[in-house]
């Protein structure tokens, strides 16, 4: 009985464990849909969605790895003319606790006519469901001719984003075109997940008693 009280005891705090580290976890997120100023998609994939479906990245990939050259369907792509004042809005379905961001810039080296696509400067706006602007960065320097995620801290916890906006201020070279490769985003666990771990650690810790109680009653019957 002693044996069964141990094993049992052990497994409840491994659930407990378990539970807690993705309670307490950040997690990489991708935005729920998109939209941009434009588009290039006439013979060519070049749509917005590609900065948040993976067709760039590697099947489990993390924010090291390297994003794919540029080829149809696995950037977003402008439709050309001046690129500064281009923007992407990325959206989610329910508001979100962010702390960063993570961009892969754009891959166009040496696939496009010009190789220099690649953004250098954006501001950013995390916005409310109201469009209310909860945090705003500008003149923030993005690294051209990087294929890995290059990550922006926001320095503080950012509640209620609904919607994160990226206007382009200068690329590296090119007169028309610019665009991204992909992006992602450091969520914060909501207060409710961390009320589901003290929850599953109350219980573990009612289990744990009762099962010290039942091993002293079988212990004084033998």
């Amino acid at each position: 009985m002693r044996k069964v009280a141990i094993v049992l005891k052990f497994t409840m705090f491994s659930i407990v464990v378990f539970v807690s580290r993705i309670a307490w976890a950040d997690l990489i997120i991708a935005p729920d849909s998109v939209t941009a100023s434009s588009e290039f998609t006439a013979g060519f994939d070049g749509a917005a969605i590609n900065t948040i479906n993976g067709s760039g990245l590697p099947g489990a990939f993390t924010l090291s790895s390297s994003h794919a050259a540029y080829a149809s369907g696995n950037h977003w792509t402008t439709t050309g003319g001046n690129p500064v004042g281009e923007f992407i809005v990325w959206s989610f379905a329910s508001p979100k606790l962010l702390s960063a961001m993570h961009v892969w810039n754009h891959q166009s080296s040496p696939n496009a006519d010009n190789p220099g696509y690649d953004v250098t400067q954006f501001d950013l706006t995390l916005l409310d469901s109201s469009s209310n602007v909860l945090l705003a960065l500008n003149n923030v320097a993005l690294a051209p001719d990087t294929s890995i995620a290059q990550t922006f801290n926001f320095g503080v916890n950012v509640a209620n984003v609904s919607s994160v906006r990226f206007v382009i201020d200068s690329t590296q070279s090119s007169p028309s075109f610019t665009g991204l490769g992909e992006v992602r985003f450091t969520a914060v666990p909501e207060p409710s997940s961390m009320g589901l771990c003290a929850i599953v650690a109350c219980i573990g810790l009612m289990t744990r008693r009762r099962l010290r109680y039942s091993c002293k009653m079988n212990i004084a019957n033998q």
